[in-house]
Formats: C-alpha cells, sequence, structure tokens
C-alpha cells in the first residue's frame, strides 16, 4: 500500500453545502490563493465513537492512492467547546456529485460500463490491500466533471486480512453490523461476515445502474435492489428468508452480465466472485463486438 499522498497547509473557503450525511457536512471550497475547487467535509466529534470514524477515514486516504479513490488534500482540527471537536478534511471536488443522483438520468451501455469498471477497480484495490469499505452505495460514489469515478466516505472501512495462527475463527470475521441497510449483505445483518459484503453491495449498485429500480424514502430515491409487493431490500429479504432470490431482469439482456449479477448476489458469501473474477467477465463483455447491454 502506498502512502504518496502530501498534506499541506491550503488556504479556502467554503461556499454552498453539497450535502449532509451520519459522518458529517460537505460544502463547496475555494483555494484563496488559485481559486481551485475543493469539497470539505466536517466531522462534528461530540463521543469516542465519532472521533474513531473521522481518524479512521484520514488514515485510510491518507494511505490509499488510487485514480478511482478520492484525494484527501489537507485536514483541519477546531474545538468548539471542552468536549467537542470538528475535524475538518479538504478533499477533491467531485461536481457531477454522486452515483444515486446520476442514476436518475438516462445513460448509455459505454457510461453504465465505465462506471461499473470504475467502481470495481476501486474496490479491488481496496481488497488487494486487505481493506473493507463496509459502506458502499450509491451515495458515496462521486463523479468528476470527466466522469470519472471517485470512491468516498471511508469511515467503516476495516482491515481484514489473512488469519493468524494465533487468532481464533470468531475473532477473524468481522462482526459489526454496519452500512445502509438498502446495500448490505445478509451476513452483516448475522454480524458475521468478509470482505465478500463488499462484493454483494457491489452487485446491489451493479444491478441499480443496469435496472434503475428504486424505493422512495423522505422524497429521495434510493436505487437499489428490492423485491416483492412490500419492496423490501435484497440482503434483508435474504437475512430473513435464508436463501437466494430470484432477481427480476427488464432491462438487462445479456446472458453474461446477469449471470454475473446473479453470482454476485448468492445469499452464501463462498459462492460470491472476488473482485479480480469480476473484472475478468467486465473485460470480457467489453471485448464483444456487440452491445453486452441494452437500456
Amino acid at each position: 500500500m502506498s502512502c504518496s499522498h502530501h498534506i499541506s497547509r491550503i488556504e479556502y473557503t467554503r461556499t454552498v453545502e453539497l450535502g449532509k450525511g451520519a459522518f458529517g457536512t460537505v460544502h463547496k471550497a475555494h483555494e484563496k490563493e488559485r481559486g481551485t475547487l475543493y469539497a470539505v467535509k466536517d466531522i462534528k466529534c461530540v463521543n469516542n465513537e465519532d472521533l474513531n470514524n473521522a481518524i479512521t477515514e484520514i488514515k485510510a486516504l491518507g494511505k490509499l492512492t488510487h485514480v478511482n479513490i478520492i484525494k484527501l488534500y489537507n485536514v483541519q482540527v477546531s474545538q468548539s467547546a471542552p468536549f467537542e471537536a470538528t475535524l475538518s478534511l479538504l478533499l477533491e471536488y467531485c461536481s457531477k456529485g454522486n452515483l444515486n443522483e446520476q442514476l436518475k438520468n438516462e445513460s448509455t451501455s459505454t457510461e453504465n460500463f465505465q462506471w461499473m469498471r470504475q467502481i470495481l477497480a476501486a474496490v479491488a484495490f481496496l481488497h488487494k490491500n486487505n481493506i473493507v469499505h463496509r459502506d458502499l452505495k450509491p451515495q458515496n460514489v462521486l463523479l468528476t466533471s470527466g466522469g470519472v469515478v471517485k470512491l468516498a466516505d471511508f469511515g467503516l472501512v476495516e482491515y481484514f486480512g489473512r488469519k493468524n495462527d494465533d487468532q481464533s475463527w470468531y475473532d477473524y470475521y468481522l462482526n459489526l453490523g454496519v452500512g445502509q441497510g438498502c446495500y448490505v449483505a445478509p451476513e452483516v445483518l448475522e454480524e458475521h461476515y468478509t470482505y465478500k459484503a463488499d462484493i454483494f453491495a457491489l452487485g446491489v449498485i451493479f444491478y441499480a445502474i443496469l435496472e434503475r429500480t428504486f424505493i422512495v424514502v423522505d422524497d429521495e430515491r434510493l436505487y437499489g435492489i428490492f423485491v416483492g409487493s412490500n419492496r423490501q431490500p435484497l440482503g434483508i429479504l435474504m437475512f430473513n428468508s435464508k436463501r437466494d432470490v430470484n432477481l427480476p431482469f427488464t432491462k438487462t439482456t445479456s446472458p453474461a452480465i446477469t449471470e454475473l449479477l446473479n453470482r454476485t448476489l448468492k445469499y452464501e458469501y463462498k459462492a460470491r466472485p472476488d473482485a479480480n473474477e469480476i473484472g475478468v467477465i467486465l473485460r470480457q463483455c467489453l471485448s464483444r463486438p456487440w452491445p453486452c447491454i441494452i437500456l
């Protein structure tokens, strides 16, 4: 894992709010000297959990250098009360917002594949470095003005490498149930999971890109996989039923892609392909003379 980010002093001014989530508020920012655009994420820490998540994100972004992972340029700390602090992360600016917003608009098969390929590249890089993201969802996939994918929000990342000889199998598995309910794998809800939870979430994102199915929560569309008359998220339905679920495909016409998604979204995590296997299948599709996907 390389550590090539150079954290330097950059003077900037916040402007419009870009978004607000569980782990902070993001504003657009201008560098005072050259006018370069950035995004600044303010993480308010009022307890140890908040602080640990912020430090986790800063450490991860400081070490991970990849074209499809958001860049961290600067970190500032300010204290507003005796036991309250705000950590401000100066990040790469992505003018096209997040993928969940982009999915409201039409896109070509080429754009869809490029999104999928770049998201996969970021996840494969994390897994190669023994890191699980644990919060993969369209809202955490950002897009630059040139359409380059930037994976963001690393506050829940966790190291997951080979099992140590002195480590029990119980201690080896990740056991904290985290992530957004629309995208979590069933084993996350069982609090006994591996990096394959990221693969499940990746499959949900791919399905959302291709099929554009969504539910509306608080007047916002959430794109994912929602099954049955009550529109239940796939991972939750699998957790309750303890089995695979047949996926409805209405826009995805390629047998290779439907088979890939069915494998990626297996209830049994050991049956899912890893990121490298998914990459091989996507490359095979892209090399064919006909479109693999028709929207």
